[in-house]
């Protein structure tokens, strides 16, 4: 007598969650959980081995972690790129980058992605996906994958097809790509990689530089506009080798300090009243008056006096563009003896 069959919702192939109730791309939840337990057991391994090198902890996240979040991408990529499925993905590698910086959660994805010059793991999906397209494109007709490939690619094409989350693989990826035409004439093309990228860039940048958010104004009035030219780990990050001196640069250039100015905000009070409680100058705890106004620190500047010997600098970006070897322990300091004033202790962001 047979056994009977058993019938499942979901199941894991080969490492890829799928289910008969959802699309391929809820598969990137699974891969975003799994990829967040290697970040974690990645974090804690460096820690034990007091690796805290920024660009020795991305090329390690790159080898060890980003393997298992986009392991099949090929599978479901198309689908999760398509929609909002790579979010989960995504959320995995900026808390990853906020724990190399040291900053908030609030601080704005764009900052964070290009103070380390990285690229959103939808980049690195899609030239995956592209390069496994270049690969059925290229296989020999006779295999029964480009057979099968072939017929998704006539499936795509075929007039009044059904709305792109419910699309076949090769639709997905026309979807994604639609800035050019994988499939020509009803026969798949080669992809352009290169291309691609040089696209999925360019349309970051000017999403980055276009932006309204104040956060990624001020950041950008301190880094500069983002370009293919530029877009690189900032230089601070290899040159200062405290990681707490590192990480106060870091959150001050970014917005991620414990200045009233940025408290306030939580607070949703009126710029005008989110005054320094250190002093009694009645001003607007900003970073102009933590670094030349607050009385309270005058001894941190007297003990830092070569970052104030050019009397042209009158802007706190200017500011920002001298010696990372000075700015970066005159900031620590400020942030410690802040944090004695008002008491919200030293190791906190």
């Amino acid at each position: 007598m047979r056994a009977p069959i058993e019938v499942l919702d979901s199941f894991t192939y080969l490492g890829v969650d799928i289910s008969s109730r959802s699309a391929f791309a809820a598969a990137s939840i699974g891969r975003a959980a799994s990829a967040q337990r290697a970040a974690l057991a990645l974090q804690h391994r460096c820690h034990d081995l007091s690796l805290h090198d920024p660009a020795l902890q991305l090329h390690l996240f790159d080898a060890l972690v980003r393997p298992v979040m986009l392991y099949g991408v090929e599978t479901w990529g198309p689908g999760a790129l398509c929609g909002s499925g790579m979010e989960s993905c995504e959320l995995v590698q900026r808390k990853f980058l906020r724990s190399v910086l040291g900053v908030r959660a609030g601080t704005p994805n764009a900052a964070v992605l290009g103070e380390l010059g990285r690229f959103p793991v939808a980049h690195t999906a899609t030239l995956a996906i592209c390069r496994f397209w270049n690969r059925l494109v290229a296989m020999p007709d006779t295999r029964l994958t480009k057979q099968a490939f072939l017929e998704n690619c006539a499936l795509a094409t075929r007039p009044g097809r059904t709305s792109r989350s419910s699309a076949c693989w090769a639709a997905q990826v026309c979807s994604f790509l639609h800035f050019m035409s994988p499939i020509v004439d009803g026969k798949p093309q080669r992809i352009d990689t290169s291309a691609v990228s040089a696209h999925l860039q360019r349309r970051m940048y000017d999403a980055v530089n276009g932006s309204d958010l104040r956060k990624v104004r001020e950041w950008l009035e301190v880094r500069g506009p983002v370009n293919c030219d530029n877009y690189q780990m900032a230089h601070y990050l290899q040159a200062v080798a405290s990681k707490t001196s590192r990480q106060r640069l870091a959150q001050f250039r970014m917005g991620s300090h414990m200045l009233g100015v940025e408290t306030g905000r939580w607070q949703r009070l009126p710029r005008a009243e989110r005054l320094c409680r250190r002093c009694s100058c009645s001003a607007v705890d900003d970073e102009a008056h933590m670094i030349w106004g607050c009385p309270a620190l005058i001894d941190q500047r007297v003990q830092h006096s070569e970052l104030f010997e050019d009397s042209t600098i009158t802007s706190v970006s200017d500011f920002l563009q001298q010696d990372a070897g000075q700015l970066a322990p005159f900031l620590r300091v400020c942030h410690d003896h802040c944090a004695e004033l008002e008491g919200y202790g030293s190791s906190r962001v």
